[in-house]
This record gives C-alpha cells, structure tokens and sequence, in this order.
C-alpha cells in the first residue's frame, strides 16, 4: 500500500526519509532506491542525509520515466531496447505526412514554400503531441489503435487518429513498444505475478511537484509488492484542494451567468490566500491526485510556525490557507 508523508518542510521530510532509511533492515550493499524530480533534488537529499546521519552511501536516484522503463526491461524483458521518444516519431511522421491526406494537414504543409520545412515543424509538433498522449492519456493511445476517436468532440481531431494508425501499419513493431501498450502489460504482470524479487526492498519519492497518472498508477500497483513512500511537500496543513484565484472566480461566474441566465451561487467559490492559489495550481492538483488514490495510508510531519516578521507572515498564511492582509504585502 501507497504511503503518504506530507510536511510543509522539505528539510522536515529529508530527516523523515533519513530516519525510515536508516532504520530498516536491507543488505548493506543494495542500493536505496530514490525517485526524485530532478537531479538537483537528488544531490540536496544526499547531503541533507549525510548531515543527518553522519553518511549517505548507495542513494540510487532516478528519474520517474528512467525507473519505470528500467521496469519494462526487466519484467517484461525488453532488455536494451530504448523508449519511443518524440525525435524517433518526427522522422516517422516527416515519411508519412507528404502522402497523408487529411485536409487539416494539407492545409498547412501547402500554405507556403518550402514543404521540406514546413513538414519537419508539424511533424515535430505533432510528436510531441503523440508523447503527451503516450504519458498522460494513453487510453486515447489505446482507443486509436482500436479504430476510436476519444477525442471527437474537438474539431477536425479525427485525423491524429488515422495518423496514428498509419504509423502502426508503417511500423508494426511501434504497438507493443510504446509506453501505453507497455504500461497496460506491466500492471497486468503485477496483478498476476509476484515479482518482488526484481523490485528495490523499497521504493522513496521524493520532492516530486507532479507526477503523470500512469506513473502514479505504476507505483500504486508496485506498493502492493514492495513498501513504496511519497514524501510530499504541502505547503498548507489545511484543505486547500477547492480554493481558487479571483479571476478564476469571475470566470466560473460569468460561465453560470451565460449558461442560466441567472444570478450564479458564489458559495463554492473559495478564494483562500492569493499566493497559494495562483502559484500552487500544479502542487493542488497533484494533492488532489494522491488524496483520490483508494489505497493509500496518510502520515502528517506538519510543523506550524508563528513568525512576526513579514516573509513569516506571508509564510504562515500559505500554511493555513488564509488571505493575507494588504497592510502585510503593502509594508
């Protein structure tokens, strides 16, 4: 099962993370196993866990999709083979876009000189947006290939699903190598079969300020065959979950207004403070992502501060989720 730490100080967590590191029971030699958000991260976390328990040895940070692929190779024994990435589909695509006839891409390669180009930039657009789908809705992916267009409600969309499946019939290899059709054979795979043998005795995320769903439901599936811990930076003790930003608000009112006619009920408008609902929106979402998980166990490391000064002050009212007086900001 998922475990959850949650601390609004990221020091808090370090020495959380050193303590459950140092107190279990691992061969010495096998590596501690950290998914971090960037390799800065993983460098802080080292030295935060050297100053606290006098060493740090065998931290073996990883990135989230450069931990997950590893999985893919080793219980789905892909062996060396590399990840579809975006560079590899812009040249598949640059062959295949010429002689698709989708009038929406014919449009823009012929409304201008230099089709060589102008081909290479859609393609290039176009492959990125493939591997946003690949990592965050690979249902959509799944539905292409089955002959569907999940996202038919979006104008002339029916064409990404037809270049899609011209790639497959170009490349049939690419349907069981990319990563939505590889994340539906590892959760398989965990469901059915014991594999903690080829799992890390346990599983650390730290510092991660957002993490793709399909990554999410990787480790959701992994922590029922080894521990897996998250340790989560929040900002705020409270819910904080439904708060939102003035403009946000004016917006979602004049929808109401232009959808009923009526006077719209401002009652589940909940401002909050300004700063954690404008600049916070990736972490409120993420929250909300961990928090909707069923199978998880929640552990708080909260550490409330009273500060007088007006950084302090800022500080704490992001911890309580309460609006900041102007006289504060103003000085």
């Amino acid at each position: 099962m998922l475990r959850l730490i949650q601390s609004n100080d990221l020091v808090q967590l370090a020495q959380h993370f050193g303590a459950v590191s140092a107190a279990a029971s691992r061969d010495p030699l096998a590596p501690e196993v950290v998914i971090i958000q960037s390799v800065g991260t993983g460098q802080w976390l080292k030295l935060q866990t050297a100053e606290h328990l006098g060493i740090s040895a065998n931290l073996d940070c990883q990135l989230p999709a450069q931990f997950i692929w590893r999985l893919y190779q080793t219980i789905l024994g892909l062996g060396s083979q590399k990840p579809v990435e975006a560079n590899s589909l812009t040249f598949k695509l640059m062959q295949r876009l010429p002689t698709f006839k989708a009038p929406a891409v014919q449009q823009y390669l012929n409304a201008g000189p230099r089709l060589d180009l102008r081909c290479f930039q859609l393609a290039t657009r176009i492959s990125a947006a493939f591997e946003g789908y690949l990592l965050y809705r690979p249902d959509w992916i799944m539905a292409f290939e089955q002959g569907q267009n999940p996202i038919s409600a979006a104008p002339n969309s029916a064409w990404q699903a037809e270049l899609w499946r011209s790639l497959i019939a170009a490349d049939p290899g690419l349907r069981t190598t990319h990563r939505a059709y590889l994340h539906q054979q590892l959760l398989k795979a965990l469901k059915t079969t014991d594999h903690s043998t080829q799992l890390p005795t346990r599983i650390s995320l730290f510092g991660l300020s957002s993490l793709a769903p399909l990554h999410l439901e990787t480790f959701n599936h992994l922590a029922n065959q080894c521990p897996v811990d998250l340790y989560f930076m929040n900002p705020s003790e409270t819910y904080w979950g439904d708060i939102t930003t003035e403009k946000s608000a004016q917006q979602s009112r004049l929808d109401a207004l232009s959808q009923t006619a009526q006077t719209p009920n401002d009652d589940y408008a909940f401002l909050g403070n300004p700063l954690l609902a404008s600049l916070g929106r990736q972490g409120q979402e993420f929250h909300e992502l961990l928090t909707a998980q069923a199978d998880i166990i929640a552990e708080e490391d909260f550490v409330p501060r009273h500060r007088t000064h007006r950084l302090g002050i800022l500080q704490d009212d992001i911890y309580w989720a309460r609006e900041t007086e102007d006289s504060v900001i103003d000085g």
